[in-house]
């Protein structure tokens, strides 16, 4: 301590002060606070690290999810201009199109509810969709996959667009054979 306040050139009290808030960086950077600091990333540890912060991205660590919000609390909103699935083929193998029985599926109907719960949750009405009403590829531990829905909803884009790009050339036949514009009727 006495170094310390040579050093400086602080009284006592402000030495005191630096060594007490030095050692408690040490325990923040070291995970002893639940973050540990590493060469250019920043990690939350919650028992083991969870999430790493770079200055562009923040990433969950294994088992490679990082939960925002659950059943008892469940009004964490995630409020984004814009939400990005890292998907490009390079981070995966085996790429091949989709079995059609994996997205050509029925789907349940969109149904409202308020939630059980605290107070404001129960003022709260919502649009959605009940997890376990849907196919068991789409289900995940309390909840369901919007990234499958999504690409499941594509598929069922895709396939409608064809049967419309169909239609119109069957239209565009009988126009042809019957010398008349049936587009408007």
């Amino acid at each position: 301590m006495r170094l310390l306040r040579r050093r400086l050139g602080v009284p006592l009290e402000a030495a005191e002060k630096i060594l007490e808030t030095s050692l408690e960086v040490g325990r923040i950077v070291g995970g002893g606070l639940g973050v540990r600091r590493g060469d250019g990333y920043v990690e939350i540890i919650v028992d083991r690290p969870v999430a790493r912060f770079t200055p562009t991205s923040l990433t969950p660590l294994q088992p490679n999810s990082y939960s925002i919000g659950e059943p008892g609390n469940y009004l964490s909103d995630v409020v984004s201009a814009n939400l990005t699935i890292p998907s490009q083929s390079r981070w995966k193998r085996g790429v091949r199109p989709a079995d059609p029985s994996l997205w050509d599926i029925p789907l349940p109907y969109p149904k409202t509810y308020t939630r059980s719960g605290g107070a404001a949750a129960q003022d709260r009405m919502e649009l959605g969709i009940l997890a376990e009403e849907l196919p068991p590829h789409l289900r995940t531990p309390g909840g369901y996959s919007l990234n499958t829905l999504t690409a499941i909803l594509v598929g069922k884009v895709r396939k409608l667009e064809g049967e419309v790009e169909a239609l119109k050339g069957r239209l565009e036949r009988l126009e042809k054979k019957f010398g008349v514009g049936l587009a408007g009727v």
